[in-house]
């Protein structure tokens, strides 16, 4: 009884002790309150890149373009073009837009783009925003989607032609329809987005970048992915080309930079465009 009555007046001595130095101190007694849980805060994106002087430095002067981050109005615009051609519904954004706006403007006025691995064909609808009032677009995928090619026909310009061959990249019946469709010209870029395996890349680089004039553009999509299990994927590829011809690379809105792959032995990252001048 006697302890009880001890503590129960020592914690009345301390409660009036706490509210003369706050009144002292100014101190907000709500504050020493027991207050609900504040909602946890989220994960911090992750950080960009650190990138070394060298890989950043030299760059040549024909890439000024995409060295501009994306703008806004860029990326909605890209976005509204691309949305409608997504397989999966127009509900959600298409992905790596600010990599395709930026890398894409050294596409603006080309009269002969080659695409390989179109998909959707939303990326094409891009591009022929970019290219020439008069530009040849040639299409190159392993599946037919005849309700997106007609939809991409009607929305070019009245002097841009749609040339669709449907067959492997790296088949050479393939590669002689391209051929045949040049008439022997020469394309101004071909953006490389099809099998990601190591072994086709460096085949479709093989097989199209020949077909690029000389100061043309051979772009390549997710040069970073490293591959799973079973492959090397496309960063694999890109370094063993990257040791004759440069390769530079758009990310995000990472400085432009000479390839560097992803040093991570599990590292998964998609995304990103390759640049090589011919």
């Amino acid at each position: 009884m006697l302890r009880g009555r001890i503590r129960a007046r020592v914690a009345r001595l301390l409660r009036a002790a706490i509210r003369v130095l706050a009144r002292w101190a100014e101190i907000d007694l709500d504050r020493l309150r027991p207050q609900e849980a504040a909602p946890p805060v989220p994960p911090a994106a992750p950080a960009r890149r650190r990138y070394a002087e060298e890989f950043l430095r030299d760059l040549p002067p024909a890439l000024d373009p995409v060295l501009p981050p994306a703008r806004d109005e860029e990326i909605e615009a890209g976005i509204a073009i691309r949305r409608p051609y997504l397989l999966d519904g127009p509900e959600g954004d298409p992905p790596y837009m600010v990599d395709l706006v930026r890398a894409f403007r050294l596409l603006t006025g080309a009269r002969c783009y080659i695409e390989v691995g179109t998909f959707d064909k939303g990326n094409l609808a891009y591009a022929a925003r970019l290219l020439a009032p008069d530009a040849t677009l040639i299409d190159v995928d392993i599946e037919a989607r005849p309700e997106r090619s007609a939809r991409l026909a009607e929305e070019l310009r009245p002097d841009q032609t749609l040339e669709t061959v449907v067959g492997d990249s790296s088949d050479e019946h393939t590669l002689a329809r391209v051929r045949e469709i040049l008439k022997g010209r020469e394309a101004d870029a071909v953006f490389i987005d099809a099998d990601h395996c190591a072994h086709s890349v460096f085949a479709d680089y093989a097989a199209y970048a020949p077909l690029v004039r000389p100061g043309g553009w051979v772009l390549f999509h997710d040069v970073y992915w490293n591959g799973d299990e079973t492959t090397f994927g496309t960063a694999a590829a890109l370094a063993q080309i990257d040791r004759f011809s440069p390769i530079h690379v758009v990310f995000g809105n990472d400085p432009v930079h000479r390839f560097l792959p992803w040093l991570g032995k599990q590292d998964t990252i998609w995304g990103g465009v390759g640049i090589l001048r011919r």
